[in-house]
């Protein structure tokens, strides 16, 4: 009997089983779908390792801080649908993993894998545990680390804010500016924490474009340089956190936000690092959608 890509895209759902095997699976059972399932199960087709190269680009970012706020974790869990990110099951996994991180400091994947293919084996779907960061300040120090996720899981965000007092880590100015920076980090995507932290050859690079900028406008030699530095000075603004202005007052960049806050708490406040995670970021994602991959494929077939 003829079989459509419909049938097949059904198919492939429940079991993750490959294009092709899902035609062939319906075709011996005359378009059966449960004795279509069956055959992919006897014939070992639909097993996890089958969906290991399928492009996971959905999924989530989860969040997740210690009881004292004295440690944080991130990660970014990937998937092939936002059907399938949404189930509960996924949503479960995704807090596994940074509870893990948390309580054991497991930033690596691999740490992962047995449930990751339990998953997988469940969903019908490639799932990827992509990165997973963890922060957490010593036991004599004082300060948060706070943990922002946006977008319902579309960004993910952990900033390490050290205090040189308990009384001023404790402090509800401190508490908020450690949350502003978090979410100023995920609408303003810095590059950089400091301006020193840019490597050397990229700032180099920078100065060379503006100075070949300023030459073809004709500028002469002694304004040149102040017109690459302030060039310069424009591009750490942008990319570097503690130059950045405050996405919620443009007027005052980060390093000034920190040196009020310090003010207001009566200690000295320094951000020392951050992560922003953002579901997806790098990965290419197929045009395509799965129905009208099913199709392409058997109309190949046709013509083979």
């Amino acid at each position: 009997m003829a079989i459509n890509a419909k049938q097949v895209n059904e198919l492939r759902q429940k079991t993750g089983a490959g294009i092709m095997d899902c035609k062939r699976a319906l075709q011996e059972t005359d378009g059966d779908l449960d004795r279509a399932i069956t055959y992919l199960r006897e014939k070992g087709m639909a097993s996890a390792s089958k969906k290991s190269t399928r492009v996971a680009a959905e999924g989530k970012v989860e969040i997740g801080t210690a009881g004292d706020d004295q440690a944080g974790a991130v990660a970014e869990i990937n998937c092939e649908t936002d059907f399938v990110a949404r189930g509960d099951d996924f949503q479960a996994f995704c807090k596994q993993v940074v509870e893990r991180a948390l309580a054991d400091g497991a930033t690596d994947p691999a740490a992962h894998e047995d449930a990751r293919k339990a998953l997988v084996t469940k969903t019908g779907e490639n799932v990827v545990v992509r990165r997973i960061e963890r922060f957490a300040l010593g036991g004599s120090e004082h300060g948060r680390v706070e943990a922002y996720q946006h977008m319902g899981g579309k960004i993910g965000v952990l900033v390490e804010v050290a205090c040189s007092s308990a009384d001023g880590a404790k402090a509800g100015d401190f508490t908020e500016f450690c949350r502003e920076v978090a979410m100023h980090v995920a609408a303003a995507s810095p590059q950089y924490l400091t301006k020193d932290d840019v490597p050397a050859d990229v700032v180099a690079a920078e100065r060379d474009i503006y100075k070949k900028q300023a030459l073809d406008q004709g500028k002469p030699e002694n304004v040149l340089e102040k017109m690459v530095d302030g060039r310069l000075r424009k591009w750490f603004g942008e990319f570097c956190l503690m130059e950045q202005p405050w996405v919620r007052e443009q007027k005052m960049t980060i390093t000034a936000l920190a040196k009020q806050t310090a003010s207001k708490i009566g200690a000295e406040i320094e951000i020392r690092r951050y992560a922003r995670f953002q579901l997806g970021e790098g990965i290419e994602k197929k045009a395509d959608d799965l129905a009208t991959e099913v199709q392409k494929q058997i109309e190949a077939s046709k013509s083979s």
